[in-house]
C-alpha cells in the first residue's frame, strides 16, 4: 500500500507514512508557516502608511515654521520678543505675550479652549479633576510652543551673526545690568532694595569693559 507524496506527486511506501508526514510538515512549516512568522515580524502595510503620514506631517510642519519665522523677522521681531515679559531681557509686553498664547490656543480643540478660558480662581471651583489636568497640560503645551518659536528665531539669529568673543568683564557688566533692570521692575523685595541698587550701580563703575586689565587685590 502506498500513500501520495504531496511534495512532488510521487508514491511512497506505507511504512514510510510517518516519516513522510514529518517531512511534509517540516516543509510546509518552512515554506508557509515560517514565512507567515517572518511576515509577522514586518510592519503591517497600514502601519507603514501611518508612518508615511507622520513624515508628511513633519515636513508640512517644518515648512509652516519656516514661513512663520520669515514673517516674524520681516516685522523686525527677534527671539527677545518671544521671551516672557517677566524676564529682564524681554522685549515682549504682557499684551504681546497674551497674543502669542492666544495664537497657540487656537490650535487646540474647542473644549480645550473653553477649559483654558477659566481664570485660575474659577478653574479651582468650576472644573473637575480631569478638566484641571487637561488645563494644566495645555498651559504647559502653550509654553512649549512659544519656546519652539523662540528657539527657531534664536537659531536664525545665531547663524546670521558673527561669533561674539566676550570677556569676564563684559559678561559681569551685562549680568549686573540685567539684575538692575529686574530690580527696577520689582514691587516686593525682602531687604534694602535701594541700598542694593546703589551698590550694584556703583559696581558697574569698577568694571572696565573697554580695555580690561587684571586688577590687583586691594590691601
Amino acid at each position: 500500500m502506498v500513500t501520495p507524496d504531496i511534495r512532488d506527486n510521487t508514491l511512497l511506501p506505507i511504512d514510510n507514512t510517518y516519516n513522510h508526514a514529518i517531512v511534509v510538515a517540516s516543509q510546509a512549516i518552512t515554506r508557509g508557516y515560517l514565512n507567515g512568522i517572518h511576515n509577522m515580524n514586518n510592519l503591517n502595510v497600514k502601519t507603514l502608511a501611518l508612518l508615511t503620514d507622520t513624515a508628511k506631517c513633519e515636513k508640512r510642519t517644518m515648512l509652516a515654521m519656516t514661513k512663520a519665522i520669515d514673517a516674524v523677522q520681516a516685522e523686525g521681531k527677534t527671539s527677545l520678543h518671544f521671551t516672557s515679559p517677566t524676564k529682564a531681557e524681554s522685549l515682549c509686553s504682557q499684551e504681546q505675550w497674551d497674543e502669542l498664547k492666544a495664537a497657540v490656543h487656537k490650535s487646540f480643540t474647542k473644549d480645550e479652549q473653553r477649559i483654558l478660558s477659566y481664570s485660575t480662581a474659577d478653574a479651582k471651583t468650576s472644573l473637575n479633576d480631569k478638566q484641571k489636568d487637561v488645563r494644566r497640560a495645555k498651559i504647559q503645551d502653550t509654553g512649549k510652543q512659544i519656546g519652539k518659536w523662540k528657539q527657531a528665531l534664536t537659531r536664525r539669529e545665531t547663524a546670521d551673526r558673527e561669533p561674539v568673543i566676550t570677556t569676564i568683564e563684559s559678561r559681569t557688566h551685562t549680568k549686573i545690568k540685567s539684575i538692575l533692570t529686574a530690580l527696577e521692575k520689582t514691587e516686593q523685595f525682602d531687604g534694602n532694595l535701594l541700598a542694593l541698587f546703589e551698590l550694584l550701580t556703583n559696581a558697574l563703575d569698577e568694571i572696565n569693559i573697554e580695555s580690561p586689565e587684571p586688577s590687583e587685590p586691594s590691601h
